[in-house]
């Protein structure tokens, strides 16, 4: 059984907080929805966007109540500098009119309550935990990486965060989010972590959390594990039980089992350049063919599916039944039927499978555990779930890969019954097809191969990146090698071109020109504060004390207040900027919050700041403007 268990020590800083938790599993987060769904959760995401609009009562950001409460909190533990809670960053983008955009439907639906209810969210990959998952105060010190950066940043001593017991989940409460647990497209189980500190909000939390279970349980397919509100008086809950654990690795199993195993035999997939066949219908229904033979070869074991022609017609979809391929085409099919697979693409697609087998051959043999791999070929990549890899790992899978593909090992493809196979796992299958490349590397599989390792071609890791499981090689590998090395030299030839130099000084150049942008970014911010200080002169010797300024000093209106603000005059600077009216009232006596709450007795007004100067817009017009300020001074 898996637990969240919030620590006495979080309870001493937070009494009357409230944290709704929803664990759920069988979740697709790569779900692809139909054109309606679609639209469902594009509108949900747009309405949150203008929903919450109703929690910004000011422009200054940390002056709204819904940010100001986390701002406090977090003030009560020490964090890094700069930390925010989440909600604030969602909440600043629709204050700037940059409303929060799809990703991905688990991420905009979280994203839509997040701002429907003011609270701020978080999901973490529950199959990631480390035992319980717990909720206190840290020692400093502890193991944490955070998502988006490529090393380890602990924690302070006394800092709030979500931990277990290999670390750090999520640091200073819910500000920054650790790649071990972060949610993927292969991530089913998930924990979500709602938080509220406003006890007098604790029934729009329960609404909610209770929202955001429908929604992924209609959307995504996810089934509630649990579901409640932690509070003081109940500190922790059951997230996972042994049976959810026990259902999913089973079922982890039978998808792997599913996807690698084929317990029919098919001559042609032991043979590559095996791509023309002349056969004839065995069915047609529903606009799938059935053939008494095929040299196909749909998606099934992180492969994907062939491109070709039937009877000169393009095939456009392959699926399973079973054992059995589906052929969709575009028309209408007669006997005799002549297949030809593009060779071109099955060239490809092969080539990185077996890439991928020597791969899993080298990592193995340093301990480390295989994941997914990503076959499109321009963004090809491969996971390895460990954290404790050698610096130069990727180094020696390269040679490892490079070496067997010098080799020119032949593959050697046998057949076994499962019974016989030494993993258990597989006892109850008719039969096993292992593939073998020499002493590099030998695993079950039902998907195509090269004939010789040499058939690989070429095969570069091209980069590396932290994930919440481990890491992740990006791979060019066979023609894609040729793609990406055209692809670099026209961006290296382009950039020589726009920097006037030759190809082997374009980065030198480029770097020249970036040192030079930043003295020219320098001299033009000193540039500005010094108009800004000529232009406040000039502004404070005027005795008029409704200013109206040019369009263009709008971007300069707060520099100008803050500026004025320490002088000895009271003032207000208005520009017309098109469809509103953009304003700064200075008081320095400290009236200006004063003045705006008389200003929107008057005319419809949003904005905030300190006593001494405040800023805004309006939709008034600037003749009711200056009439509404003639009654304030």
């Amino acid at each position: 059984m898996r637990k969240f268990i919030t620590d006495d020590s979080f309870w001493a800083l937070f009494p009357d907080a409230a944290i709704g938790v929803l664990a759920v599993k069988n979740v697709e987060e790569s779900a692809k929805l139909d054109e309606k769904q679609a639209a469902e959760i594009k509108e949900l995401l747009d309405s949150a966007n203008k929903g919450a609009k109703k929690f910004l009562t000011s422009e200054t950001i940390s002056e709204n109540k819904v940010v100001d409460v986390w701002r406090k909190a977090y003030q009560k533990f020490p964090t890094k500098k700069g930390a925010r809670c989440s909600i604030e960053a969602l909440l600043k983008r629709v204050l700037h009119d940059n409303p929060v955009g799809s990703i991905a439907p688990t991420v905009d639906i979280t994203n839509a309550i997040s701002l429907k209810y003011a609270f701020p969210i978080g999901a973490e990959n529950m199959a990631a935990f480390d035992g319980d998952i717990r909720l206190g105060t840290m020692k400093g010190g502890e193991h944490f990486f955070p998502i988006g950066s490529d090393k380890e940043e602990p924690p302070l001593a006394g800092e709030l965060a979500y931990y277990d017991n290999s670390g750090v989940i999520c640091r200073c409460w819910n500000w920054r989010d650790g790649i071990r647990t972060e949610v993927t497209d292969d991530t089913t189980t998930e924990f979500i972590a709602m938080e509220c500190v406003e006890p007098e909000r604790i029934e729009e939390l329960r609404a909610a959390i209770d929202e955001l279970a429908g929604l992924l349980t209609k959307y995504v397919g996810a089934k509630v594990i649990n579901k409640d509100i932690v509070t003081a008086k109940r500190p922790e809950m059951m997230i996972q039980s042994d049976e959810d654990q026990e259902e999913y690795e089973a079922e982890a199993l039978k998808k792997k089992e599913k996807n690698l195993i084929k317990t029919t035999r098919n001559p042609h997939l032991d043979n590559y350049k095996d791509v023309v066949l002349d056969t004839k219908i065995r069915s047609y229904e529903d606009g799938w063919y059935t053939f008494e033979d095929t040299v196909f070869y749909g998606e099934k074991g992180g492969m994907p599916s062939d491109r070709g022609t039937i009877n000169g017609l393009p095939v456009t979809e392959l699926k399973w039944d079973g054992d059995v391929l589906l052929h969709k085409v575009d028309g209408e099919l007669q006997d005799p039927v002549h297949m030809e697979v593009d060779l071109y693409t099955r060239v490809l697609n092969t080539a990185f499978q077996s890439a991928s087998h020597l791969l899993d051959g080298y990592y193995l043999s340093i301990g480390a555990d295989v994941g997914s791999i990503g076959t499109n070929p321009e963004n090809q990549w491969y996971d390895v779930i460990s954290k404790d890899l050698p610096e130069d790992h990727a180094a020696k899978a390269q040679k490892y890969v490079n070496d067997a593909i010098a080799a020119d090992v032949a593959t050697e493809i046998t057949y076994v019954k499962g019974s016989e196979y030494p993993d258990p796992h597989y006892a109850n299958l008719e039969e096993v097809r292992l593939i073998k490349f020499g002493d590099y590397n030998q695993q079950p599989c039902g998907t195509l191969h090269v004939n010789r390792t040499s058939e690989i071609g070429s095969f570069v890791i091209l980069d590396t990146e932290k994930t919440s499981r481990g890491v992740r090689l990006y791979i060019a590998c066979n023609h894609t090698c040729e793609e990406r090395l055209k692809e670099y030299h026209d961006l290296l030839k382009e950039t020589a071109s726009v920097m006037n130099a030759k190809k082997n000084e374009a980065v030198a150049a480029a770097k020249r020109v970036t040192e030079s942008n930043r003295d020219l970014k320098k001299q033009l911010e000193d540039a500005h504060k010094k108009l800004t200080a000529y232009k406040a002169e000039e502004l404070d010797a005027s005795d008029e004390k409704v200013l109206v300024l040019e369009p263009e000093y709008e971007a300069s209106l707060r520099d100008l207040s803050m500026t004025l603000s320490n002088r000895e005059k009271e003032k207000v600077l208005l520009v017309n900027a098109g469809d509103k009216v953009a304003f700064a009232l200075i008081s320095p006596a400290g009236k200006a919050r004063d003045y705006l709450a008389s200003l929107k007795a008057s005319v419809p007004v949003n904005g905030g700041g300190s006593p001494k100067t405040v800023s805004g817009r309006t939709t008034a017009s600037l003749d009711d403007v200056i009439a509404a300020l003639k009654n304030l001074f």
